[in-house]
């Protein structure tokens, strides 16, 4: 790019037949040459970069095409620059490579090689025969769409996927990618479509609290554990072919101690144990022992002692659990169920739900119930206000969910069967006016009502201020 003076005495810079920029020479001082010179450097260090840059991206997506492309598809990218709006799915943005678009055209062969293109908006090779791992994704902060769909990448997904937090889409379904799913998918604040079907991935689903997320697929893997609660709002497709998973909206988790009979509680063989110098037999006891017979009576002794302890192990293992389980019941319900200030905690009296174990959360007409009692016990609440049939408080569940419970009291039913046909009655009364019953739950002790909350306060408050 060089300076050049025209017959008019003026400096020009020249590039490509074009001039750029023109300054009369004959009116300016040495100061303004100076700073003349300057701007003609900035403007020439800009160009060589942004040029830098795009044979970058030019030699990059020819090495692609020199690996992938094995049927001719991509014939015209050898002529010209990506820019010129001539190259087969390909599209700048501010003289760079933004977009790569190319699907079933049989591209086949690994794309590490993409990892360089810094400036990638949209890449979808999706319906190609793909292979090897998934490049380095470190490089790809600006990707807001990814499509590596119906390919055959393996390998694991790479942690730096961390690194695309602008992306609004990613679909790496249908693959042969193994491992676990990362939790640093959780950074992705705005991603709205995960897809990861029909893999091998396997593992603990992690727990991703992203408040856009609406599409959502893991199916067809080998993930297990349970379902974490910020993905339980997504349908049961979503998880299905995974059978080690547990939890709404699949399979309740059993998550249950192996039988007394499968625990070897025999005490080791003697043979197995070190002998002492005090208790080391000698050749004298050993003849005496050799020579006398155990008598039925001693026999029945060892056999009658044996299982004494067997019996005590037993009592004391099935002692534990239950006192453990029994001080977590007393905290979880002390959590939500006790409290007449609004603010629960595990310090204040606990109440006793002494049907849990037979009882749950029974739903009116919810297709996806967000929780469960476990769920409902660990919210936390406000008390709104008291009447003649009991209490209701504000719940806001651990993923956000706020309901309306009512802690029914000196409720006059004669039984569980009254108790739930009136609820049915009350369940099934729709009306404008009226708010949505929308489950309730009946221990002998305890009787509570689920409603949708409504943020505007009370009748009462409307009425008086």
């Amino acid at each position: 790019m060089p300076l050049v003076y025209n017959e008019r005495h003026e400096m020009a810079i020249v590039r490509g037949g074009r001039h750029l920029f023109t300054k009369v020479s004959g009116t300016m001082g040495p100061g303004c040459r100076i700073c003349f010179l300057l701007v003609v450097i900035t403007i020439f260090i800009n160009i060589t970069t942004c040029d830098a840059d795009l044979l970058s991206d030019n030699q990059t997506l020819l090495a692609f095409k020199a690996s992938v492309d094995m049927n001719g598809k991509l014939e015209n990218w050898s002529q010209g620059s990506p820019c010129d709006g001539n190259w087969y799915g390909v599209a700048c943005q501010d003289g760079r490579v933004a977009h790569l678009v190319l699907e079933n055209i049989g591209l086949t062969g690994p794309i590490t090689v993409l990892s360089s293109l810094d400036q990638l908006r949209v890449l979808s090779l999706m319906g190609n025969s793909l292979n090897g791992s998934l490049p380095d994704m470190s490089n790809w902060a600006n990707l807001k769409l990814l499509y590596l769909n119906e390919n055959n990448f393996r390998g694991e997904i790479p942690p730096s996927v961390s690194a695309l937090v602008h992306a609004l889409r990613i679909d790496l379904s249908n693959n042969k990618l193994i491992g676990p799913i990362p939790d640093s998918f959780s950074s992705l604040t705005h991603l709205a479509t995960l897809r990861l079907e029909n893999n091998f991935l396997s593992g603990m689903l992690p727990s991703l609290n992203l408040t856009l997320l609406n599409d959502f697929n893991v199916s067809g893997n080998e993930l297990s554990g349970r379902i974490p609660i910020t993905l339980r709002n997504f349908d049961i497709s979503a998880y299905a072919g995974n059978p080690e998973l547990c939890g709404y909206p699949v399979s309740a988790c059993n998550f249950s101690l192996p039988p007394i009979s499968s625990v070897n509680l025999q005490p080791p063989s003697p043979s197995v144990l070190p002998c002492s110098p005090m208790t080391r037999p000698t050749d004298e006891r050993l003849k005496k022992a050799s020579g006398n017979r155990l008598s039925v009576g001693v026999i029945a002794a060892i056999v009658v002692g044996d299982a004494s302890v067997l019996l005590i192990v037993i009592v004391m293992f099935l002692f534990y659990y239950w006192k453990r389980y029994s001080r977590r019941l007393d905290r979880t319900t002390s959590k939500f169920l006790e409290s007449e200030k609004g603010e629960f905690s595990s310090d204040q009296h606990s109440v006793q739900v002494p049907e849990v174990k037979k009882s749950k959360l029974v739903f009116f007409d919810w297709k996806k119930p967000m929780f469960d009692l476990e769920d409902l016990l660990r919210a936390s609440a406000e008390m709104l206000g008291k009447g003649s049939l009991g209490t209701a408080y504000k719940a806001v569940l651990e993923d956000g969910t706020i309901v309306a419970v009512k802690r029914l009291k000196e409720v006059n039913v004669s039984g569980r069967k009254e108790f739930e046909q009136q609820m049915e009655l009350i369940g099934n009364t729709q009306h404008s006016h009226l708010v949505q019953l929308r489950a309730y739950y009946y221990a002998k002790e305890e009787k509570l009502l689920v409603y949708d909350y409504l943020p505007n306060g009370s009748l009462y408050s409307l009425l008086h201020g």
